[in-house]
């Protein structure tokens, strides 16, 4: 049930408009307004009326009547809602401009008007009035803050906003994402993917299928690959059935095929969208048929067959359905816009700013060339952006500041639509209540201030702990600590946030309710110090001043704060929480682990990061597997198969921690050992990889093993590469050399030694 906390409502009013006269809307608890709505009234419409009803009625105690246009009796009206009659009445509003987002808002003699162009900007318009006229927040779906004024008064009004994200406005937590009421009153416009509405009246309202990396919907390998393989990409001279689709090889015949597969949904739905999405992760791979390649040539860019293609598909929906759009992605490969083709009008560009790093403002990287591209040859943009740690949902992520610039920034281009990619599958990640929120109200409008939007949340749902929880704020994103795709809080830093956290508990003490809160915000920051406390005994100072005798109770305390909020997994893929707390404890166990023994070299007088299998500074991909083997240092390895290709073993030291260690050259030790398959080896035969990769400045480094470099075969031998090391370097094992001689690479540990 909604919690309903009473305020003054002096702390909401806009600035009042212009010096006309006051309407009283309510007097000593009662009324003599009506709200009015049109005599043919959509659904939505009649919605919009009964919001504002209920929430007029908790704030004055009054009940406002809802009545037809035809049958209102009272001489003060709240027209909510447009019908012919209605426009007639305000004649000064152009109305021709018609946009689903746009509202109205507006006083004239002892009436008000509040509405929409359509039905959904009624709703919003509802709550643009209730929340910045009258007061109201709605902090999270299940807690709101309703102002009490039994004589509601209301001044002058002449309000008529249209966003600048028009489109589509999408910012997916779990509250926004799974709550449709929450998310209109947040003003938001989000996907649907053709799909059975949720809510009575509110389904998602931007109409869209079939969903994201669409193209095999459309098209189905299964269906498709036997009689017309040319549809299909051209891989290593194979046209295959689990790439891509081929978008230049019998274009007309395969967008005729695709509009038949589409015609379902847009006989339902005429003025949907169309959805066609180049699939996704790294083995689907664009086709490179002569014909695809000379057209990338042509245009300058990867995108060029998969947007001429789209234009081709974009007319033929056009002829037969006229509000009808197509739209595709410009990702990865395709995200450079290309010189020539333009896209039609009825084209929508989702363009996603995939692979950037996620503490740098779009503004300050190349994809400010990106967007300013695309924009120059299309009206029809939407961006989807990235803002959580989607390998890990509990990290402390300081992107919150860079995030509002973010949107900020691209709202100044032909961007029509937004989406703001959360961590929708984890109720528990960092601040995703308040991300929720300051994103929502930034992209209904980006001119709005953050740190009022972010101050306002934290009062109203942390009450007096709000003001240290805001101090940690101010500390996590301003201290420098984020860099690549990695944070690092210093210990000092640390313990300063632990005593903020202590200090926010004890402002709410006795106040169960505003306890827990503050207990799972703070999660992401007890998180972050159990695994600081794992590679340093240091961190147990913060730990302690958390509240926590050791880590093993401070990993228990995650559990409990999972279960209790109905977090079930930690990452995307369906991580289980289970799955985190054993790795953390497993770490535990791999800490006891003998000191590594490096032949020819002092660690005692060195300072060195020992990376277990389980070790937090070491991630693997799905292809390692640990194994047990009693001749490894803690009685377990990450085994490799022979003949996987790739990095699957990695590690990354963030630019905070190089520069907190002073660290600027080291020698990266790989504990090895390799099982044969007893063929024959040849002695430049490469058994595995040890590497350094940096995205950002492009450098790739690599040292191969080869088996003439093997020591001891059947035992673990230290293997070494040593450079310079930078900002954002992956470090990586992997490559492994041909199955045929190679059963196996057990890699026991990584030893980064500072030189």
């Amino acid at each position: 049930m909604s919690k309903i906390l009473y305020i003054s409502l002096s702390l909401f009013l806009l600035p009042l408009l212009g010096m006309a006269e006051e309407l009283n809307l309510s007097v000593n608890g009662k009324t003599d307004y009506q709200i009015v709505i049109p005599d043919q009234a959509d659904a939505r419409n009649n919605f919009a009326a009964e919001q504002l009803k209920e929430y007029l009625k908790k704030i004055t105690k009054a009940d406002f009547k809802i009545a037809r246009l035809t049958q209102a009796t009272s001489t003060n009206k709240i027209y909510i809602g447009l019908t012919k009659d209605m426009i007639n009445l305000l004649p000064e509003v152009d109305f021709k401009e018609d946009d689903s987002s746009r509202i109205i808002i507006k006083t004239k003699g002892s009436n008000l008007f509040i509405t929409g162009t359509q039905s959904s900007g009624t709703l919003l318009a509802v709550y643009s009035f209730l929340e910045d006229y009258l007061g109201c927040r709605w902090v999270t779906a299940s807690t709101s803050v309703i102002p009490a004024d039994m004589n509601l008064t209301v001044a002058d009004i002449n309000l008529d906003y249209t966003p600048p994200f028009k489109l589509a406005r999408l910012v997916a937590y779990v509250g926004t994402q799974m709550n449709y009421v929450y998310a209109a009153r947040l003003r938001l416009k989000t996907l649907s993917f053709y799909e059975k509405p949720i809510h009575k009246v509110l389904n998602k309202t931007f109409n869209t299928w079939p969903p994201y990396h669409s193209s095999f919907t459309m098209i189905s390998p299964n269906k498709y690959f036997s009689t017309h393989p040319e549809w299909f990409s051209l891989n290593r001279g194979t046209r295959t059935d689990n790439h891509q689709l081929c978008f230049s090889s019998d274009a007309n015949g395969l967008a005729q095929e695709m509009l038949q597969n589409a015609k379902p949904y847009l006989d339902k739905n005429p003025s949907g969208t169309v959805m066609v999405g180049q699939m996704d992760m790294l083995k689907y791979s664009r086709c490179a048929c002569k014909k695809c390649f000379a057209i990338e040539q042509e245009e300058g860019s990867m995108s060029g067959p998969q947007l001429r293609f789209i234009n081709k598909l974009a007319d033929l929906v056009g002829k037969d359905y006229p509000k009808g759009k197509v739209m595709t992605f410009a990702y990865q490969y395709t995200e450079k816009p290309p010189k020539l083709v333009k896209p039609r009008d009825n084209v929508v560009i989702l363009l996603c700013s995939y692979g950037y790093e996620p503490f740098e403002k779009l503004n300050n990287s190349d994809f400010k060339n990106t967007i300013e591209g695309w924009s120059k040859i299309t009206k029809n943009i939407i961006v989807w952006t990235y803002t959580a740690p989607f390998g890990h949902f509990l990290s402390v992520f300081p992107n919150l500041y860079n995030t509002a610039d973010d949107i900020r920034f691209l709202s100044q281009y032909n961007v029509k639509g937004i989406f703001v990619q959360g961590d929708v599958q984890c109720p528990v990640g960092d601040f995703v209540e308040l991300r929720a929120y300051l994103f929502s109200h930034l992209v209904w409008n980006p001119n709005l201030d953050t740190k009022t939007l972010i101050k306002e949340f934290l009062d109203n749902y942390y009450g007096k702990a709000g003001k240290y929880i805001s101090q940690y704020l101010d500390i996590i994103n301003n201290s420098n600590i984020a860099t690549g795709d990695n944070i690092f809080i210093p210990l000092d830093v640390s313990i300063q946030c632990a005593n903020l956290y202590k200090e926010a508990l004890d402002a709410v003490a006795g106040n169960k309710e505003l306890t827990d809160r503050v207990l799972k915000v703070r999660l992401s920051f007890v998180d972050n110090t159990i695994g600081n406390a794992l590679v340093d005994s240091k961190y147990l100072e913060s730990l302690k001043k958390l509240g926590f005798n050791n880590i093993d109770e401070a990993i228990t305390h995650l559990g409990v704060i999972f279960k209790k909020s109905g977090a079930s997994r930690y990452a995307e893929n369906s991580k289980p929480v289970s799955e985190l707390l054993t790795k953390y404890r497993n770490a535990i166990a791999a800490k006891s682990a003998k000191a590594p023994s490096i032949p020819m070299v002092n660690l005692n007088n060195k300072f060195y990061f020992d990376m277990q299998e389980f070790s937090l500074g070491m991630a693997r991909s799905k292809i390692a597997k640990v194994i047990e083997d009693p001749k490894a240092s803690n009685g377990s390895t990450v085994a490799l198969q022979g003949g996987d290709y790739g990095w699957h073993i990695f590690a990354t030291l963030s630019r905070p921690m190089l520069a907190y260690h002073k660290i600027e050259k080291v020698t990266m030790y790989a504990s090895a050992k390799v099982v044969f398959t007893g063929n024959k080896i040849p002695q430049d035969e490469p058994m595995f990889t040890l590497g350094v990769y940096n995205k950002r400045s492009k450098r790739d480094l690599s040292h191969a093993i080869k088996y003439k470099d093997l020591k001891r075969e059947n035992s673990y031998n230290y293997y070494s590469f040593s450079f310079t090391i930078d900002d954002n370097d992956k470090m990586w094992l992997g490559d492994i050399g041909d199955k045929k001689y190679i059963k196996e690479v057990l890699f026991d540990r990584i030893v980064i030694v500072k030189e």
